[in-house]
């Protein structure tokens, strides 16, 4: 199904992201987002993912607002740090803060 993407949907403000090992990066808007989670994403795709894209698509065409796709992105995020056993000392996202969410595909 071919999406025609109206906007950027920018957010108020970015999520950071970090692939794998490298450095964390600002996603700051419903089209990044879609391009993270399209082919960046790790293999840990859960049900907050499938949201993320479906919402992030809708936030991209104008039919929901951006913020919507960010708090799905933001879920998504933190999904495969939640699903995995905790390491001790360690938080799902810096500073309490879900806009500091990290998908880390190689953490342990």
């Amino acid at each position: 199904m071919a999406i025609d993407i109206l906007a950027s949907a920018p957010w108020r403000a970015p999520v950071l992201v970090r692939i794998g090992h490298g450095s964390s990066e600002p996603v700051e808007s419903a089209s990044d987002a879609m391009h993270y989670l399209q082919n960046r994403w790790p293999h840990d795709r859960g049900r907050h993912y499938e949201r993320a894209l479906m919402d992030c698509k809708s936030a991209a065409s104008g039919m929901i607002p951006a913020e919507v796709a960010r708090e799905s992105f933001i879920s998504a995020a933190i999904e495969p740090t939640c699903s995995r056993p905790k390491r001790h000392g360690t938080k799902p996202y810096r500073n309490g803060d879900p806009a500091y969410a990290l998908a880390d595909a190689n953490a342990e």
